[in-house]
């Protein structure tokens, strides 16, 4: 813990930042009214990643959802995978 502050403050960007910020980028550019899943957000390099990091994007996709009032959960179901919508 103590390493990755470090790193952040030295301005250095871990590779899950990097890849929060693609997944917000991409979440950006989905159309009104469309469906995702937060794999959805990562195509090609989701299937690489590592249970840990995955968990990781996910909750702050869901933090970055609530905290959008373009966005919102579409389908919530308890141990499965949250499915978002666009709303605007």
């Amino acid at each position: 813990y103590c390493v990755m502050l470090y790193a952040d403050s030295r301005g250095n960007t871990t590779v899950t930042n990097s890849l929060l910020a693609e997944m917000i980028s991409n979440m950006q550019n989905i159309e009104a009214g469309k469906t995702f899943i937060v794999s959805a957000l990562l195509p090609d390099k989701w299937p690489t990643l590592t249970r840990n990091v995955k968990m990781t994007l996910a909750k702050q996709l869901a933090i970055n959802v609530r905290n959008n009032p373009d966005f919102s959960a579409y389908k919530v179901t308890k141990g499965k995978t949250t499915v978002y919508i666009r709303n605007k």
